[in-house]
């Protein structure tokens, strides 16, 4: 936490605020700009979602946005197989919860 006190003591008034005001309704924009940031870190979009073969940027591979509109996440893949697996397992776990509600 004694970075985050570090990160957030150049910030103005302006930007504390808007972070407290996120908190106090959930935390959704902080959550998404967080995610956001792991994301970028762990693999900045270098590697298949499902092989993790490094992708290379090409006609050949994709990435994908998907989830709720306020916590977006993304999964890049090395070709159109990789991505019509991820896909499959969506439409799985899509009916799972069918079948269970």
């Amino acid at each position: 936490m004694r970075k985050f006190k570090e990160a957030i003591s150049s910030w103005s008034l302006e930007e504390l605020r808007a972070l407290e005001e996120d908190i106090k309704n959930g935390g959704k924009e902080s959550r998404k700009a967080l995610w956001e940031k792991i994301q970028d870190s762990e693999n900045n979009g270098k590697f298949c979602a499902i092989c993790f073969k490094e992708l290379e940027y090409n006609d050949r591979s994709f990435t994908l946005f998907f989830g709720p509109s306020d916590f977006k996440k993304k999964a890049s893949f090395c070709a159109i197989d990789c991505l019509e697996y991820f896909m499959n397992h969506l439409k799985e776990l899509d009916n799972e919860r069918k079948i269970k509600n």
